[in-house]
């Protein structure tokens, strides 16, 4: 389907003060590169040498698969409104 997101990919959203998020806007800034990559760099640095177990890998394939079943039927339901709207 156009225009989804990546499956293997999760929005994360955090609140944070205005100040510490001034403060990431600035060291991304310093370093010349895109606030959202600053971010994704900051915690895959954090986060390297943390392993997945069988467990985890098991959780992410039925978040996957849960996540292509809901586009399925939000497809479909929007597929059987323009057939009536026609």
């Amino acid at each position: 389907m156009p225009n989804q997101p990546d499956i293997n990919k999760r929005l994360l959203a955090v609140r944070v003060s205005r100040e510490f998020y001034r403060r990431l806007q600035n060291a991304a800034k310093k370093r010349n590169v895109d606030f959202g990559d600053f971010l994704r760099w900051l915690i895959e640095r954090e986060t390297k040498d943390i392993l997945l177990t069988k467990e985890d890998y098991e959780i992410i394939e039925q978040e996957k698969q849960s996540d292509l079943a809901k586009r399925k039927k939000f497809s479909l339901k929007r597929q059987s409104e323009k057939r009536h709207l026609s």
